[in-house]
């Protein structure tokens, strides 16, 4: 698909037009999975004090979206992962569950996958298609990027804890902090990875030459689905490139330096909080009366060297 950078507002202006497309497909999924029928994979997935209602039902319908857009991408673009042409439900099936055992997205929760009905999978197969395909004919941008990074409903962000970074900043903090295409970066509240993808930008933009930049990325995410989602963002930054892509699902808070994380792209994966050259984030901002006692009295610990003013922390 041939893309071009695109400014502030004719993005803004993209995300109106598609917006309400993307609202309709994730109330039809999160209609269909918010029944007893599916509580046990929910539960499975988030846990099970998580109860399955309307706003988890809508956060969970989202990121089904996210999963059948990437097999979207990845079934039409020409890459290395070779997926079927065909628009059939067990066909779609079929080809995730090859992007999840031989590409290692032990995120992808198909057995959920696999209840809704054929005739919603189908159409939103056909759905994503369209939009692609109108884009592609103006000459817009990769919009991708665009939905990936930005249509999470606005409701659905207070629930998962996800707060909007503008594309444009994201791109400056990214271009100011980062100076050498050697610099290892982490975000220790990455969120759906938007920082992570604008610094993995800027790398390459420092050395074009650069293949595999993505092993210099690093994140942590305490929220479970945008977690998943920075791990399927920093994935389409290069699908042809097999590498290990370091996002992890954990409260960086109660980390320690060389604590072991698991990755969430491979069973495998293992990796340690090591030193980073570049730690770049936007910080979830919230009152101290909606933090837990946890993680006060770990907070206290953290700061208990350096200088409290007025007995608050920060």
């Amino acid at each position: 698909m041939n893309t071009k950078v695109v400014s502030v507002s004719e993005e803004s202006k993209i995300l109106n037009e598609i917006k309400p497309k993307m609202d309709s497909l994730i109330l039809e999924i999160a209609q269909e999975i918010t029944n007893e029928n599916f509580t046990k994979f929910f539960q499975d997935f988030f846990g099970e004090k998580t109860s399955l209602n309307k706003g988890t039902g809508q956060m969970f319908a989202y990121f089904i979206l996210e999963i059948l857009w990437l097999y979207e991408i990845v079934r039409r673009e020409n890459t290395k992962i070779k997926l079927s042409e065909t628009i059939e439900k067990d066909q779609i099936i079929n080809d995730i569950e090859v992007l999840k055992n031989k590409h290692g997205f032990k995120i992808f929760p198909i057995d959920l996958i696999s209840k809704l009905s054929k005739k919603l999978i189908e159409k939103t197969i056909s759905s994503l298609e369209s939009i692609e395909d109108e884009y592609a004919k103006k000459g817009k941008v990769d919009i991708r990027g665009v939905i990936f990074q930005n249509l999470l409903p606005e409701e659905l962000r207070k629930v998962t804890g996800s707060y909007h970074t503008r594309s444009d900043a994201a791109e400056i903090l990214a271009s100011i902090s980062i100076e050498d295409s050697e610099s290892t970066v982490m975000d220790l509240s990455c969120g759906s990875g938007k920082l992570l993808v604008a610094s993995n930008s800027r790398i390459k933009e420092l050395n074009q030459k650069k293949i595999n930049t993505l092993n210099q990325i690093f994140g942590v995410e305490l929220m479970q689905i945008p977690s998943c989602l920075a791990v399927i963002n920093l994935f389409l930054e290069n699908p042809d490139v097999k590498s290990i892509i370091n996002i992890a699902n954990s409260d960086s808070l109660f980390l320690e330096p060389e604590s072991q994380l698991s990755m969430l792209k491979s069973n495998e994966s293992q990796s340690k909080l090591s030193k980073v050259d570049v730690i770049i984030m936007n910080p979830p901002f919230t009152r101290q009366e909606s933090l837990e006692k946890t993680q006060k009295d770990q907070l206290e610990y953290r700061f208990s060297k350096y200088d409290i003013v007025n007995k608050r922390i920060g």
